[in-house]
């Protein structure tokens, strides 16, 4: 028996992974280009850097995890020029399918949804749209020592929703701004850990690099 590693098909995975992600994305500003940095978002649009290895992994496990639990395509829609596209309908809501490297336990206390503002943020753009005041979300927790994964129900108030839906209009008029003039946003948005896990993080490129 005669067993070797396979660099080439390797690679050959990874780039039909991207591929697939850039080409099956419709041109536009999608309601995932609004949740986090807006100076990732500009450059994914304008001057785009390979996705790391790291992050498209994570990226795998999380449509692996969707597709195979639904295996319907996610349902697409559009609202005041963003786009958007839920995991899959159901009980005339929606539920979306996320994984994580945290734990659900810890000496700290308890997962809470609400920490991941970019869920919240996203899932409440969904649900303006959609017209209704619920969704469901899954949470795979695939890095603890037993994986699990929690369902939640969140409800949301029409303000919220409202409020919500308003900074996401914000976010989108900053950013169409930037392409239009080709300048990284006045305003990127950052979260704290984000540029850990950003391509673009990198002084020199990224005027909003800090960490």
């Amino acid at each position: 028996m005669n067993i070797e590693l396979a660099p080439e098909l390797r690679e050959l995975l990874f780039n039909r992974f991207e591929k697939e992600m850039v080409e099956s994305r419709k041109p536009g500003i999608h309601a995932s280009d609004l949740d986090l940095c807006l100076g990732k978002a500009f450059y994914r649009k304008t001057a785009r850097l390979p996705i790391p290895e790291s992050l498209m992994l994570k990226y795998m496990l999380g449509f692996a995890f969707q597709v195979y639990i639904l295996g319907v395509p996610e349902e697409e829609m559009e609202k005041d020029g963003i786009l958007m596209s839920v995991d899959a309908p159901i009980d005339s809501s929606y539920i979306e399918f996320k994984s994580t490297a945290r734990w659900y336990q810890t000496k700290q206390g308890t997962f809470d949804p609400r920490e991941m503002k970019h869920w919240m943020t996203r899932s409440m753009a969904y649900c303006y749209t959609r017209g209704v005041g619920f969704c469901y979300l899954a949470v795979l927790f695939y890095k603890q020592s037993d994986p699990d994964m929690v369902v939640w129900r969140m409800e949301f108030t029409g303000d919220e929703l409202w409020s919500n839906w308003e900074d996401m209009l914000v976010r989108k008029s900053l950013l169409e701004a930037a392409l239009a003039v080709d300048m990284y946003p006045i305003q990127d948005f950052h979260e704290e850990w984000e540029c850990k896990y950003c391509e673009n993080a990198i002084p020199g490129r990224c005027k909003g690099v800090r960490c």
